[in-house]
């Protein structure tokens, strides 16, 4: 891992430095996968925020599930912090950091926020798209005194259906 990660310095360094090789390359006929790398690239190398939304929107276009690009697309967004999701390309696995907090609509009570984890375990369907294959979800304890995130469920189920 620690290795991995000189290289990606290594890497964006070298582009960061030689920005025109990644936009040559995508004017030199590029497969499909190579225009979404170098549109990925050119993310991660600009500092212009309406530039990097332009590239990775571009490689998404290509390929709407590339992870890496959605990824960024999210963080730039806002709706993700970078610390929030583990993408495993490898592995084809995705780690989420979810945080949970509870509010009782007719008490008003709000109850500590927890941290939950899901990790979506992906496969390659025939026609090569990323489907979901098994979710596993991990929740943090409460104490005795706090209800459980099931029990609220299932409580505010019941309320809704009793209307």
């Amino acid at each position: 891992m620690k290795n991995q990660k000189h290289l990606y310095r290594l890497f964006q360094e070298f582009f960061q430095n030689n920005p025109f090789l990644l936009e040559k390359a995508l004017m030199i006929d590029p497969t499909s996968e190579q225009r979404v790398e170098a549109h990925v690239w050119l993310s991660e190398i600009n500092d212009d925020p309406v530039e990097k939304r332009d590239h990775l929107e571009n490689a998404l276009s290509i390929n709407a599930a590339h992870p890496t690009a959605r990824r960024k697309l999210a963080i730039l967004d806002g709706r993700l912090k970078p610390e929030e999701i583990i993408i495993d390309e490898k592995n084809k696995g995705v780690a989420v950091i979810l945080r949970v907090q509870f509010r009782e609509e007719p008490t008003g009570t709000v109850f500590p926020a927890k941290h939950n984890c899901a990790h979506y375990q992906l496969v390659e369907d025939k026609s090569g798209e990323l489907k979901i294959k098994k979710i596993s979800y991990f929740a943090e304890h409460r104490p005795p005194d706090e209800p459980d995130m099931k029990t609220l469920m299932k409580k505010y189920r019941e309320q809704a259906l009793s209307f």
